[in-house]
């Protein structure tokens, strides 16, 4: 075994302990269910009536000051008095079990992932909400979600129970553009953005061999991406018919897109791209938190970065970090937008995370109080409903912090331009179309946000990340599945190890067969038996309508 892959094993083997360890000091206390329910029969609510509510929203405005616009005329509106509980994610992941632990619990919290949901059941923090009760006090709310994301219900479902509202976004559902340096194209002989895998390689093979910087030096490569599940090479495997690290459909089946010979063929072109020389070899040690892949953008030794550019990015003055960082150091640099390449079959594919996306769950304390759920359902429908509201929610005070251009579009006024100082009104960088929003955590459904996108947005989308190349996990997201929580880490940790080594030239392309078996016998077969069957509940009547794959 080599060095790299003890490593990645070890690293992975601690992470599983740590999180193993953090689950099991917590109290095993009694199912929600087990300390009491609710007969929402005889349950109602005053509006008149002022109620305090502890709020753990979206942890992505950990500098946001309480008592901000957005808390007071939300509060004002519904007779709310809010407690607002501000986290970053790495207080989330860290502080929030403690938290829960001594029975901190909040009344409205939200919950990334279902394999969490599932956690917080187990231990009694999280309300059971039946569906029909979300039904009653949020109906134009429910309506959106089963249009747009009726897989997002299964998000927060436990033993066929129901344990939060589930939410959506719409950026999500469009797959991520590329950020080229068009100067450097122009300097190897080429005038367009490549458009396909064969157009991406001969490029690649300029950017690493001939000289795209004019240096004299031999110190670019063609690509450097990171080394993560969801986002490595992940356009060339789309590209070549597969997603590797999610469930795809099959001739009305389900199969893990990581076994599939299509995988087998991506990884071949990979591992020769690698022997060329035009991969960072270095590419591995790229992850979310030091971004390494944007760094060597900025500086110069790469000449694409993808999934790069977003259009708050790229045409959105003042423009994002890595375009204003790359032409701090390089002033005469143009940048360009490329959509993700076509495949070997001449489709556009890209992998998105879909419209679902996350869950808000209600603390099991309010089974005595749960005419807070009642005005939190009450608050949730409005923002469906009420698009003045919704863009208060999302973006603060109009025309002190935003207004709407000639055409319709939202813009920040020019004091609010840095998202640092928006993030002090509770405003999270990410805009109107996603799911991160404090108090507003759905998006509008997308003929209600469309009006509100500047002319220039629309544009952009229909350029380089329509909606129609995206491509997503057949079941919204593998973690639903209660069989992956014994599986699924290990796994998926596994096979970015073999991938990388197969790429790298460290195992033989013949491994991916041994692989295959490992995977399968490690407990991707049961996954993938249960995934099926969670296949069969989606393309349901009751979830099937507008479900788009």
């Amino acid at each position: 075994m080599s060095s790299f892959r003890k490593k990645c094993l070890a690293a992975a083997f601690f992470s599983a302990a740590a999180a193993v360890v953090i689950f099991l000091i917590l109290p095993v206390r009694e199912r929600a269910e087990g300390r009491g329910w609710v007969d929402w029969s005889t349950v109602s609510d005053d509006p008149a009536e002022e109620l305090s509510i502890s709020w753990m929203g979206v942890p992505g405005t950990p500098n946001a000051v309480p008592g901000n616009w957005i808390e007071r005329n939300l509060g004002k509106r519904f007779r709310v008095n809010f407690s607002p509980v501000y986290l970053d994610y790495n207080a989330y992941g860290k502080r929030k079990p403690l938290m829960f632990c001594v029975g901190d619990v909040p009344d409205v919290f939200w919950e990334g992932d279902p394999v969490q949901v599932r956690k917080n059941v187990a231990n009694g923090f999280v309300l059971e909400l039946p569906r029909e009760v979300i039904a009653r006090y949020a109906p134009d709310y429910v309506r959106a979600i089963d249009r747009y994301a009726p897989k997002a219900w299964l998000y927060g479902e436990c033993g066929g129970r129901n344990y939060g509202v589930p939410t959506f976004a719409v950026g999500t559902a469009s797959p991520g553009a590329a950020l080229w340096r068009m100067d450097w194209l122009r300097a190897v002989g080429i005038d367009k953005i490549p458009e396909n895998v064969p157009e991406m390689h001969e490029a690649f093979r300029r950017f690493t061999f001939d000289d795209p910087d004019g240096n004299g030096v031999k110190d670019t490569y063609g690509l450097s991406p990171l080394a993560h599940w969801a986002r490595m090479f992940s356009e060339i495997f789309a590209a070549f018919g597969t997603l590797p690290f999610d469930f795809i459909e099959r001739d009305g089946r389900v199969v893990w897109g990581g076994i599939v010979p299509e995988a087998r063929t991506a990884l071949a072109e990979l591992r020769n791209w690698y022997r060329e020389g035009i991969i960072d070899p270095d590419f591995i040690l790229n992850n979310e938190i030091n971004r390494l892949d944007e760094k060597k953008f900025i500086a110069g030794k790469v000449g694409y970065l993808p999934d790069g550019a977003t259009y708050e990015m790229m045409l959105q003055p003042p423009g994002g970090a890595v375009p204003e960082a790359v032409l701090s150091n390089f002033p005469r640099a143009e940048l360009a937008v490329g959509p993700v390449p076509a495949g070997v079959d001449g489709v556009w594919r890209g992998r998105i995370w879909g419209y679902g996306a996350h869950t808000i769950c209600f603390g099991s304390h309010l089974v005595a109080e749960p005419e807070k759920v009642i005005r939190v359902l009450t608050i949730l429908n409005e923002l469906a409903r009420d698009e003045e509201l919704y863009l208060e929610t999302r973006l603060g005070e109009p025309e002190r912090v935003w207004f709407r251009g000639a055409d319709g579009g939202v813009r920040f006024q020019p004091a609010y331009q840095d998202p640092r100082i928006r993030e002090r009104e509770g405003i999270h960088r990410n805009g109107i179309e996603s799911a991160y929003s404090f108090y507003a955590p759905c998006a509008l459904a997308p003929e209600k946000l469309t009006p509100f996108l500047s002319a220039e947005m629309r544009e952009y989308r229909a350029r380089y990340a329509r909606p129609e190349w995206g491509w997503e996990n057949a079941i919204g997201k593998s973690d639903i599945l209660e069989s992956a929580a014994g599986c699924l880490q290990e796994l998926i940790q596994m096979q970015l190890v073999t991938f990388i080594e197969i790429i790298n030239g460290t195992r033989p392309l013949e491994d991916f067969e041994r692989f295959r078996r490992e995977w399968l016998a490690g407990g991707g077969e049961a996954m993938t038996a249960e995934a099926n069957e969670m296949y069969r509940k989606i393309k349901s009547p009751e979830l099937a309508d507008h479900v788009d794959e």
